[in-house]
């Protein structure tokens, strides 16, 4: 009785209309899990245009800190080097012995510019930049992130070598400190360190320190001007 009961329920049940309600049900359930998809897939491409928009802002900033350095880098280099023809000449002009001082009181000032990475950091350790769906745009990042990283570790490096200089330079130089702007004044005898060879040494390897600061400097402006060409270029092709 049972077996013809329900051989009887199945030959009345309207089976074109179930196949088209579970179709519907099944196009639903699709459809909603897309939707889901294409949700979440939009927010995480929202998050990684705010992810982008701030390295960008800090690229800016310590690019504008790299050219300042480069400029200062270039500028202490050609008056060293005037400095240095000073010395070779004994010239005891005002401005030859400008070009000394300033020689002799600017080679050490030469500080790190600011290393601005939290959003970038912030950037892998979410994933978001494993997802950035352009290869060469997450090579330049990694790229401009590790030049100036490494050209701010030079810049501590390039210090170390410094005692060896100090030792000959403040074995002829007076130093002391202006009380109102706190930077260093330089007091020397301008015939006394013309005729020391080591001096003159001294300057050559000060002015070396310039031009391999200058040279690094340049090096990683090149790299972040790649990164930030690559951003710009990013951004357009994904405006939505």
């Amino acid at each position: 009785m049972i077996i013809k009961r329900l051989a009887r329920t199945l030959r009345e049940r309207d089976w074109p209309a179930i196949v088209v309600e579970v179709l519907i049900v099944v196009v639903g359930i699709v459809l909603g899990l897309q939707a889901n998809e294409w949700h979440e897939e939009r927010k995480l491409r929202q998050q990684e245009s705010i992810y982008l928009s701030k390295i960008q802002d800090d690229l800016l900033a310590m690019q504008a800190e790299l050219a300042d350095r480069i400029t200062l880098f270039d500028t202490s280099a050609q008056r060293m080097i005037s400095a240095l023809r000073a010395l070779e000449a004994c010239d005891s002009s005002s401005d030859a012995q400008g070009h000394v001082k300033y020689a002799l009181e600017k080679y050490q000032a030469s500080p790190p510019i600011s290393f601005l990475d939290a959003t970038y950091g912030e950037m892998v350790a979410s994933g978001s930049l494993a997802r950035l769906r352009d290869d060469e745009l997450k090579r330049q990042l990694a790229q401009a992130f590790s030049a100036l990283r490494e050209f701010n570790g030079n810049i501590v490096n390039f210090r170390i070598s410094l005692p060896v200089v100090d030792e000959i330079v403040w074995n002829h130089v007076n130093y002391s400190v202006d009380q109102d702007r706190g930077s260093q004044i330089a007091e020397f005898d301008m015939t006394e360190i013309c005729q020391s060879r080591p001096m003159r040494n001294a300057v050559v390897e000060i002015i070396d320190l310039q031009r391999d600061s200058l040279s690094v400097a340049r090096r990683t402006m090149r790299s972040v001007d790649q990164s930030l060409a690559a951003l710009q270029e990013y951004s357009a092709r994904n405006v939505e």
